[in-house]
């Protein structure tokens, strides 16, 4: 599963603006960043290209129930494993030819020796959601695991030596041919089962180094996870379940700065596993790539049982009508949201048609069958939502597939695993759904890429002007300050503001100058003004000076700002401040 994250962002884009009785005193504002999403045109170039299948996948088997071996590792961490055998021997040889970028490690031989048992057992391979607790039972943060096989059937009478002489030419070659590129971890593993004969390497791409992390929450009921990055970043995130449906955000210690890391989360006490995934967004890039994932066990007893759990209700299988299908998937999800106590999402019609044409491409790209920019291309294509309906806000992306099965429900279950899954579909904020389905005839997979969308709500809008007042008195007693006096917008200045930013005629500063000159009209005294740009008014931070001890006077304009040529549309909130005695603000005060 591949979910992009979209974090909230806040950005002062105009540091201070003075205005006297005199003409008004102008900084200029700094730009704001663009997201850098491919233009309308490259997403329908692409739904356009005619695809008959997506590549076919491994042969999976779904079991109910699947039973662990072990050993496992006390905690989640990068630990060399030393050969214990002449099989794993042929993987130390091709370290020792590689140092630095290919290392032995304890996390990887255990994920190669379940998978293993589970092949020698059923003659395929764990269906995703199993293979994803092997990963994180084995101790396996990392996101890209991959394995790769040699199989045959070979008779009871050939000894292994036999057989290591055999095979170990093939076995050189496939392991000397391991992904390349970056620095991989890797295990192997050997078994044979009535005829059946396995080798099996996992490898994985080490983008951190953990410091040793308990997949078992302390006595607060918090994991802390630290470590360093190996991979160039801007800025990271954390999520982690809670409970059936919920998740939570991470808190990361803002004394340690990257490529160092310190984050602390708190899963539901009652869980009996829970995910935690960490994604990294790398410099110039919006989307953000997961880096780390942990299984933890929050109840305090670690598993090694796997039981599939699929979502309440029955089996919907996909049907000839590609429209009915995404009918259905809405439904499951709204059902889900309705059990988590959230409004339901609506379907966006033209832009989940785009994402069914695009979704073969998607998966393609994954497999390696197309350029990965493809899927990049088409990932933020989607959260872009260039044929979305309405002023949106922010978007979310993500994909994923279940194989060996064509059951809508089993496909949503998979989405859901993770937190970045509910983050995506679950978010009380999130109100359309845009949702491709692709289905691989020969395997009987099924895949989806989805993303949801959150909209501008003018009618918060004075609501959010009074929790903006109260939080900033809270913080100005903190400092020990006096409460801020609330001043009206002048008459007619907020409907003004709205026209010069809702279709991007006008830039923000633009508008802090005009709410200036109206409200020094009013008062004829000094003011300052700031204006900020932001996806989440809730996230909003104050500037320090409007913290200070001197008495403040307040006037609040909010606003959406559709800059021209991109999808997404932001809150702008300006504060026009004056520290001047309190009479002389009568005129505005509320």
């Amino acid at each position: 599963m591949r979910v992009h994250w979209v974090p909230s962002f806040v950005l002062v884009v105009s540091t201070l603006i003075g205005c006297a009785a005199s003409r008004p005193v102008e900084r200029q504002p700094e730009e704001a960043p663009q997201h850098r999403f491919p233009p309308r045109e490259a997403l329908l170039e692409l739904a356009t290209e005619e695809v008959s299948d997506v590549p076919p996948r491994i042969k999976r088997v779904m079991v109910d129930r699947w039973e662990l071996a072990g050993p496992f590792p006390d905690k989640v961490a990068t630990l060399p494993r030393e050969a214990a055998n002449r099989w794993e021997e042929l993987l130390a040889v091709q370290a020792k030819a590689k140092p630095g970028v290919l290392l032995a490690t304890e996390d990887m031989h255990c994920v190669a020796r379940e998978s293993g048992r589970f092949y020698l057992a059923h003659g395929g391979w764990p269906t995703e959601d199993l293979e994803d607790f092997i990963h994180g039972r084995c101790g396996a943060a990392a996101y890209d695991v991959g394995t790769s096989w040699f199989t045959g059937e070979v008779p009871e009478n050939v000894s292994d030596d036999e057989l290591f002489r055999q095979w170990r030419p093939q076995l050189e070659k496939m392991l000397a041919e391991l992904p390349a590129g970056g620095n991989q971890a890797a295990g192997v593993w050997y078994g044979r089962k009535k005829g059946q004969v396995v080798f099996i390497a996992a490898t994985s791409l080490r983008r951190v180094l953990l410091e040793g992390v308990s997949q078992i929450p302390d006595a607060s009921g918090n994991v802390r996870i630290r470590g360093e990055l190996l991979v160039s970043t801007e800025r990271m995130g954390a999520l982690v379940n809670q409970g059936e449906f919920g998740f939570g955000r991470c808190e990361a210690d803002p004394a340690i700065k990257l490529p160092r890391f310190s984050v602390t989360c708190t899963p539901a006490k009652t869980d009996t596993m829970a995910w935690l995934s960490i994604a990294v967004f790398p410099p110039g890039r919006f989307l953000g790539d997961g880096v780390v994932r942990v299984l933890l066990f929050p109840s305090g007893e670690a598993q090694k049982v796997y039981q599939r759990r699929p979502l309440e209700g029955q089996p919907a299988a996909l049907t000839a009508n590609g429209v009915d299908n995404v009918k259905a998937f809405l439904g499951l999800v709204n059902q889900v949201r309705q059990r988590a106590g959230i409004a339901p999402l609506h379907l966006e019609g033209r832009q989940s048609e785009v994402a069914g044409r695009v979704a073969p491409h998607y998966f393609r790209a994954l497999s390696g069958n197309a350029p990965t920019m493809v899927a990049d291309t088409i990932a933020m294509g989607m959260q872009a939502g260039w044929d979305v309906e309405g002023a949106v806000l922010e978007g979310t992306f993500g994909s994923a597939w279940v194989g060996s099965t064509e059951d809508l429900r089993l496909l949503l279950t998979r989405v859901l695993e993770m937190p970045q899954g509910r983050a995506a579909l679950l978010d009380e904020r999130s109100r359309a759904l845009a949702v491709g389905l692709v289905s691989n005839s020969a395997s009987g997979g099924v895949g989806t890429v989805y993303s949801t969308y959150a909209f501008v709500d003018e009618q918060e809008f004075s609501r959010a002007e009074k929790q903006l007042i109260g939080r900033l008195n809270k913080a100005r007693t903190q400092k020990g300050a006096a409460s801020a006096l609330w001043g009206e917008a002048p008459p007619g200045a907020n409907a003004r503001i709205a026209q010069m930013l809702g279709k991007g005629q006008e830039k923000p500063a633009a508008a802090l100058r005009y709410l200036l000159e109206e409200t020094q009209k009013s008062l004829n005294r000094p003011l300052q003004g700031w204006v900020m740009e932001t996806s989440s008014l809730d996230e909003l931070t104050f500037p320090e000076p409007m913290l200070s001890a001197s008495p403040v006077h307040v006037v609040v304009s909010i606003a959406h700002y559709h800059p021209r040529g991109e999808p997404w549309s932001r809150y702008v909130v300006m504060f026009v401040v004056s520290d001047e005695p309190e009479g002389q603000m009568a005129a505005l005060s509320r």
